[in-house]
């Protein structure tokens, strides 16, 4: 299933919020919340074959997830904005923020920002980028399996800079790992970014102390699109002492109001 998208209104704009490889789409219901209070419309897409428990109140985290293609999340995705009256900004995390940089290569979105994003183009950096792209490989190994995806693994990889007590909690409450099939052949596949000009705004975020989607790797990524693109707007902000989990801990609303004021300032 796929949260309802809301009718746009005289606001501030649409925005979906896309989901990464490990926690459930609920996890951006208090991002929702936030932008919805600053003027924005919101709404969270859901993966294709969710399956969701329980009823209005209840837990939300699903049964199982069935494995996805990337490319299939990326036509799922297009195909559900296809129907909006208007292009909207989307947010995503993870492999949800892959699916952002190639909705922005096909003209679907007004801007994207990618949080901890693993790149769709090689980076100049070889060694970051295999580092990056085994320990990604290796995390989504460990999620598909929740019974083999423990508290310590979520800690150690996930959430290393949270206390383990919340990081515990965010496990109990959000995770719902899918497994991602043809990762790197499905990125690779995925068209070039648009020609010079063309391509709306991109934001990349990232953690400093990220285990999964190193900084130094997005970091690489963000200045090969400024080199080969200078005329399209991509900028990038790093937090120092953040994880993956930075979209969920106990530093999110931080997260989220750079995002807002980077929309701020591009009059979206």
């Amino acid at each position: 299933m796929s949260y309802a998208f809301p009718a746009p209104d005289d606001g501030r704009g649409l925005v979906v919020f896309l989901r990464g490889s490990t926690l459930h789409t609920s996890s951006w219901l208090p991002w929702a919340e936030h932008f919805n209070d600053n003027g924005y419309e919101s709404a969270s897409l859901s993966w294709p074959g969710q399956m969701q428990v329980g009823g209005v109140g209840e837990s939300t985290r699903p049964v199982r997830y069935d494995a996805v293609r990337l490319g299939h999340l990326v036509s799922h995705a297009e195909e559900m904005l296809t129907a909006l009256p208007r292009r909207p900004i989307a947010i995503g995390h993870g492999v949800g923020g892959l699916v952002v940089e190639a909705l922005l290569s096909r003209g679907m979105l007004a801007a994207g920002v990618a949080i901890a994003p693993a790149p769709l183009d090689a980076v100049p950096s070889v060694k970051a980028s295999l580092r990056a792209y085994r320990r990604l490989r290796c995390h989504v190994r460990c999620a598909c399996r929740q019974e083999g995806f423990s508290r310590a693994l979520f800690h150690q990889w996930y959430a290393s800079e949270t206390p383990r007590a919340g990081s515990d909690l965010l496990y109990d409450r959000y995770l719902a790992p899918v497994r991602v099939r043809g990762f790197l052949r499905d990125a690779a596949r995925q068209p070039p970014l648009s020609g010079p000009g063309q391509r709306s705004p991109l934001l990349l975020l990232s953690g400093g102390r990220d285990r999964i989607a190193p900084e130094a790797s997005i970091s690489a990524y963000a200045w090969r699109l400024r080199k080969r693109y200078p005329d399209d707007t991509t900028d990038q902000f790093v937090f120092p002492t953040r994880s993956h989990a930075l979209v969920v801990d106990e530093g999110w609303p931080d997260v989220a109001n750079h995002c807002l004021d980077w929309l701020a300032s591009r009059d979206l």
